[in-house]
């Protein structure tokens, strides 16, 4: 017979995995903004989905603009400053 998780272990696994997911993309963020310093650039591309969270962050606690688009024609974000 299948295992099928209660509603709650089930809410629980998906909180757990937003919350990985925004912990990796901060870790992103943060390392694509500290190269293209290190590069004198005023911006940098993201590839794939920001969590909503974590655009109103950037842009409302950080001053960053944060721009949907991405490179080759894939979903992305232009993150300026």
């Amino acid at each position: 017979m299948l295992s099928i998780p209660t509603a709650e272990e089930a809410r629980k696994q998906v909180n757990e995995m937003k919350s990985e997911l925004g912990k990796r993309k901060q870790e992103e963020v943060a390392e694509a903004i500290n190269k293209a310093i290190d590069n004198l650039e005023t911006q940098c591309t993201i590839d794939g989905e920001l969590p909503k969270a974590l655009i109103r962050f950037l842009e409302e606690n950080k001053g960053y603009k944060v721009t949907p688009g991405g490179r080759y024609n894939e979903s992305g974000y232009f993150i300026s400053w």
